[in-house]
């Protein structure tokens, strides 16, 4: 898989820390301060409820905005929409209201005809003289007579009366219909008047059923809008009370920061003088940071805010006796650099998420004593990191749990690098080398593994 250089740089700052080379030290980012001293003050719970309240005003914010921007634009489509409504409303058309209109003006244009064929059918029936049920009445009579005299007649006069009283529902019914078609020429207009305004709405939105819709989304939208300024009220006021809220926990946090840093600067400048740099200082620099476009004010003042509050820090550092405390990222470099890193690294060793440290030129300008104490500081970090040390000083080597040596070859006319691992005897020899040179005497080896034994104590 292919990679960009910048992710691989990335990658390899988070899995290895180089002391000895400005850029490649993490503790001279001073964006990565806060991040050191959180992990040592132990405020990860806090921080974690403080990031919920810091997206809780984000989004506050982002919506008030939201409606800000949008509240010119409904001002000039609310003059579209509301003359749209109008006219949706002035017919104000219901479901399937054209259907039933169309079938209304069939009956009205036909009632005529329909009322001379019903009257025609029901005076037949009952007003006509004979009519069909004064006819059938003499039909009832005879058969009763008859059935009186032959049983045989029983079955045909049960379905007579059946039919005849089948006949007078009929009558009724046809008689009622006739009475109620009405010709209403004036109804009859307003029918088509009608239809021809559902006709334009379907035109125009496609069908009746879309006309409705659109009115109905036009109505809610304008009660939206009406509602702005109410909506906008109370937005604001969410976005107030978490603005308080992310406030209040992150004065919290300032203080405890500031407590952990006093405590900090303490450890570091005890292990520094055990470094051999007596006269080292170091401070924790906490303050907000200005910021006129932020939604933040504390004391009066707009503050710079993130979701890990509003402080900003930044380590400090005086090696010298009389010089003030400057960055962390000016100090100089070399040995005394990597002494402040190792002071620094061993009070944060349970804070730095960073596996693997390797310290270069941490032995420049030192030696003896204080030698010894590096690298027994350096041992003690290793109980918590991957520490690599390049060194030519006995003191520190001999503090090692594993050894390499690394030496320049000559190979088909070339010169080759090449690193090779120690065993005990090869380690011994190796540190022997470093306190008396190439000649290797029995002093010298003594001297090597009694360093080597110190390591133990």
């Amino acid at each position: 898989m292919l990679i960009t250089t910048a992710l691989l740089k990335q990658i390899g700052d988070a899995l290895v820390d180089l002391h000895g080379q400005h850029e490649h030290q993490s503790l001279l980012r001073p964006e990565l301060h806060t991040d050191y001293l959180d992990a040592f003050a132990g405020i990860q719970g806090e921080l974690a409820g403080l990031k919920l309240k810091y997206e809780e005003v984000l989004s506050l914010n982002r919506q008030i905005r939201d409606l800000m921007r949008n509240r010119d634009s409904y001002a000039e489509k609310r003059e579209w929409m509301t003359a749209q409504l109008k006219e949706l409303q002035q017919v104000n058309p219901l479901v399937n209201e054209d259907e039933a209109l169309i079938q209304e003006e069939k009956i009205l244009m036909s009632s005529e005809k329909l009322h001379a064929l019903s009257k025609s059918a029901y005076d037949a029936l009952y007003e006509s003289d004979p009519s069909v049920l004064a006819e059938l009445d003499k039909i009832h009579k005879s058969l009763e007579e008859l059935k009186s005299t032959d049983a045989r007649i029983n079955e045909v006069w049960e379905s007579f009366l059946t039919a005849k009283i089948q006949l007078e529902e009929i009558t009724r019914w046809i008689g009622n219909y006739s009475r109620h078609v009405v010709f209403d020429p004036d109804r009859l207009e307003q029918i088509r008047v009608r239809l021809v305004q559902l006709q334009k709405l379907k035109k125009k939105f496609g069908s009746l059923s879309a006309a409705i819709n659109k009115k109905n989304e036009i109505e809610q939208w304008i009660q939206q809008t009406e509602n702005f300024d109410f909506e906008l009220s109370r937005l604001q006021k969410s976005a107030t009370a978490a603005i308080d809220g992310y406030r209040e926990q992150s004065e919290r946090i300032s203080g405890k920061r500031i407590s952990a840093g006093k405590e900090l600067e303490k450890r570091v400048v005890a292990v520094m003088k055990n470094l051999g740099m007596e006269h080292a200082v170091l401070k924790t620099a906490i303050a907000p940071v200005p910021d006129p476009e932020s939604w933040l004010e504390v004391n009066g003042q707009k503050i710079r805010a993130d979701s890990s509050g509003f402080d900003s820090v930044e380590f400090y550092l005086s090696a010298n006796l009389g010089e003030s405390p400057k960055p962390l990222a000016k100090v100089a470099s070399g040995g005394e650099i990597s002494r402040i890193m190792l002071s620094l690294k061993s009070v944060l060793a349970q804070a730095d998420a960073v596996p693997t440290l390797i310290f270069d030129e941490i032995d420049v300008g030192i030696s003896g004593r204080i030698a010894q104490a590096v690298g027994k500081s350096l041992r003690g970090l290793a109980q918590s990191h991957q520490v690599i040390c390049i060194t030519h000083l006995p003191q520190i080597a001999a503090m090692g749990d594993s050894h390499f040596t690394v030496v320049k070859l000559q190979s088909g006319g070339k010169t080759v690098t090449g690193i090779h691992s120690l065993d005990h005897h090869s380690k011994i020899l190796e540190i022997a080398k470093l306190l008396g040179g190439d000649e290797i005497t029995e002093t010298a080896l003594r001297n090597a593994g009694e360093l080597v034994g110190l390591k133990k104590k």
